[in-house]
């Protein structure tokens, strides 16, 4: 269980690329540094529809992100996924490491189902999908406002086998 679960969702706006088209300016994101990341994503990707784990090396390239983002695999038939690396602050977040856990074996404070959806999406869809939308901590009450974005990897250019998410509160909009 978390020690600090997420409540209930108070606002939320999902869009994938894919509903925008394949420009650069394709989200309303509020943060720099998710500008930054799907800036990231968009150049590592080239011509190509994603871009594959191997073209990415946050550590180097985006170090000051690498605190807010996470990898998970993509197993196919059944689709499910697992985390496979989760930045600090990601930790800090949500009050543990889920590092090698399934997302259908993690609660997210009920909010499992909307997160599953948002990441078989992604999947599907193999275009980024975004989120934006109020938290509570339970444990506080206190409310967060919160966005987040899936970017599809592959490494054949047609199965999506990894997702880069990344997530960043927004500072300036606590409710």
């Amino acid at each position: 269980m978390f020690r600090r679960a997420l409540g209930r969702e108070r606002r939320s706006t999902r869009a994938t690329r894919a509903e925008y088209g394949t420009g650069i300016v394709a989200f309303d994101f509020k943060t720099a540094e998710l500008k930054k990341l799907y800036s990231y994503w968009t150049e590592k990707a080239g011509d190509r529809p994603m871009p594959s784990r191997s073209d990415l090396d946050p550590v180097i390239d985006i170090p000051e992100l690498t605190k807010n983002i996470w990898l998970v695999d993509v197993e196919h038939d059944p689709l499910g996924f697992r985390f496979r690396l989760i930045g600090t602050e990601v930790v800090v977040q949500y009050g543990m490491d889920f590092t090698g856990k399934r997302l259908d074996e993690l609660d997210f404070g009920g909010h499992r189902d909307t997160i599953l959806r948002d990441y078989e999406e992604t999947v599907r869809s193999k275009q980024p999908t975004y989120r934006s939308h109020m938290i509570e901590i339970e444990d506080t009450m206190r409310r967060l406002p919160y966005e987040r974005i899936l970017f599809p990897l592959s490494d054949d250019g047609e199965t999506v086998n990894m997702l880069l998410g990344g997530g960043f509160r927004l500072e300036n909009e606590a409710e």
